[in-house]
Parts: structure tokens; sequence; C-alpha cells
């Protein structure tokens, strides 16, 4: 067992995700304790690179990075695992926030995104078994692209319907994309490497939504912080002090309803900024896909 690559990994991707966490919180982004950070980052990476090289049953091996068929669609994994912490993370938020929303019921629309995945999942294999398995996946990350900018597009305030919508959307992209490209992986190996590629490509996904969680964070973050600094001065006393404390002061009834109103313009438009990175995320995904084989090499399978 590769316990030394495994703890790398682990070491080398939980720092760079500490990184973006505290990154414009903590401290600035190109402050000395930032650049310490990422610095770290890097030189673990690069051991663990090293470390791979020369294990002998290393965790994440080489040949699944050499080849476009895998590191092309483990990649798009973690793309779309990036783009499926968006809402994940903050469209409860939004929901309750600005649209007034209970715990159950954004909830229940965040949920929507249930139904779009498991019917795509189960429709995507009549699909590549006609178009492959690259141009299936490039289908979901069309979905991903419209679902992203579907929201983008909505007119304000956004109606709790349209919202539902966009969920079944993107969970559709997200169940054509994984499913596919899963299956797809698994069908370039045999079954002594079936195992690797599930694993790599599962990885691929959580390190996404890990990256996702940080990056999105951030910028939900930061977007809130600019409209606290531009808010004007009469709203001065009953602004809260930091971003944490929003949510409390709008369900509290401790603002004005200016203010109250303020606040939940800074959390519509923070949102409407999530949902722009989920979409240039997705343009990234589909120029990835590009560069994967539109046929897969498939293996033959041996029975027994």
């Amino acid at each position: 067992i590769d316990y030394l690559g495994s703890a790398l990994v682990l070491a080398s991707v939980g720092t760079v995700i500490f990184g973006l966490l505290q990154g414009g919180q903590a401290w600035p982004w190109f402050s000395a304790p930032s650049i310490a950070v990422f610095v770290v980052a890097a030189l673990l990476l690069a051991l663990t690179v090293w470390v791979e090289r020369y294990a002998a049953e290393p965790v994440l091996p080489g040949w699944l990075w050499r080849r476009p068929v895998h590191w092309g669609s483990n990649l798009a994994v973690v793309g779309m695992g990036l783009v499926m912490m968006g809402p994940n993370l903050y469209l409860p938020t939004f929901l309750q926030s600005v649209h007034g929303l209970g715990a159950i019921g954004a909830g229940m629309v965040l949920a929507s995104m249930s139904l779009g995945w498991p019917a795509a999942s189960a429709l995507s294999g009549r699909i590549y078994m006609r178009i492959g398995f690259r141009d299936t996946a490039f289908v979901g990350a069309v979905l991903i692209l419209l679902g992203s900018i579907g929201f983008l597009l909505l007119p304000e305030p956004e109606w709790v319907s349209a919202v539902v919508l966009v969920q079944v959307v993107l969970g559709a992209g997200f169940g054509l994309l994984s499913t596919s490209l899963l299956v797809g992986l698994q069908s370039t190996v045999g079954w002594n490497q079936r195992g690797v590629v599930t694993g790599a490509n599962m990885f691929s996904r959580y390190l996404g939504q890990s990256l996702g969680a940080a990056i999105f964070g951030a910028i939900f973050n930061a977007s809130v912080a600019v409209r606290l600094m531009q808010a004007p001065e009469q709203m001065a006393g009953e602004l809260p002090k930091n971003v944490n404390d929003i949510i409390g002061a709008l369900h509290d009834g401790g603002t004005g309803p200016a203010t109250a109103t303020y606040l939940r313009a800074a959390i519509d438009l923070a949102t409407r900024h999530l949902f722009a990175g989920m979409a240039a995320i997705a343009v990234l995904v589909l120029l990835v896909l590009l560069a994967v084989p539109r046929q897969f090499p498939t293996v033959p399978q041996e029975n027994g």
C-alpha cells in the first residue's frame, strides 16, 4: 500500500485548499502568509509527483496523466466537482435570505437537482452507445453551461420555479458527464486496472468539490465584502461587521427595511457571481473535453 504517496496527496491538496479558504479572509491574498502557504503546497505537490514515480504501487500511477483519454476525462470531472459546489453551498443561503424561504423549502429547491441527475444517468447508456462517451460528456457540459447562464438571465427577483428548472438542467448535465466518463474510462483498461481508473475518477470529483468549496467561498465572501464597503454611510450603524453575520442580521430583524434590502441585494449579486464562475468553469470543461479522443480505446474484457 502506497502510504507515503497517500499522505503526500492529502497534505498537498489540503494545503492548497487551506490557502484558498484563508486567502482574502485571514490574510490578504498577496501577503507573506498566503505566499508561504502556496509555496509549501507547490513543494508538496512536486514531492508527491517524485514519490509516485518510484512507488511500487502508486496511488496515482503516472500513466493516468500521460494518456489524453485519462487526464482529459479526469480533469473534466474536476471541473464538474468545482461547479457542483456553487449551488450546493450557497443556493440555500440565497433562497432563505433573498426569497424568504424556510430551510425545508430551500432544501427542496436544492434537491431538485436530484431529479435531473438520475434521469440523465439512466439515459446516458443509450446516448453514449450512439454518439460515444466523449460526446455524451460534451452534451452534459453544455447543459451545465446552459443551466449556469440560465440563472444569470433570470430577471430580478428570480422566480423560484425558474431556479428549480435551473437545478434540474444542472443535474442532467452532471448525470450525463459523470456517468459517461466513468464508464468510458473503465472500458479503456482491463479488470486488473479497473479499480485504479475508478478511484482516480472519484478522487478527481472529490478534489473538484473540495477546491470548489474554497474557490466559491472566496468569490461569495469577496463579493459581499465589497458591497459592505460600498454601503451608504447612513447604513453604517446597522450593517454587520463581517460576512458571517449577514444572515443572522436578516433573520433576527435587527436591521431597518432599507438596510435589509441592501443586504439581500448583496447576497443576490454574490450568488450571480457564483453562477458566472460556474459558467466560466463549464466553458473550460468543454475545452478540456475537446482534447479527449472522441472514440475511447476500449479493451475487450475477459469473462470469468
